[in-house]
């Protein structure tokens, strides 16, 4: 969608001059963070690299899977 590309730009723009937290529902605008911290109901389940995550992390490699499939 256009919003997305705009954050994706502007996240882009400001990388490496300060610390930006990401919420994010599609997790496309994620791919390329620096580090990536997964919470679960219980709190902190994984903190690392996107693509660690795909591997270590149950949530987040749930989540990618619904994703692709919609």
């Amino acid at each position: 969608s256009e919003t997305e590309l705009f954050i994706q730009q502007s996240i882009e723009e400001l990388h490496g001059t300060l610390t930006i937290f990401i919420i994010a529902h599609r997790l496309s605008t994620i791919r390329n963070v620096d580090r990536l911290v997964v919470l679960n109901s219980e709190g902190v389940e994984y903190i690392g690299s996107y693509n660690d995550a795909l591997e270590n992390s149950q949530v987040f490699s749930r989540l990618i899977r619904l994703q692709q499939v919609n």
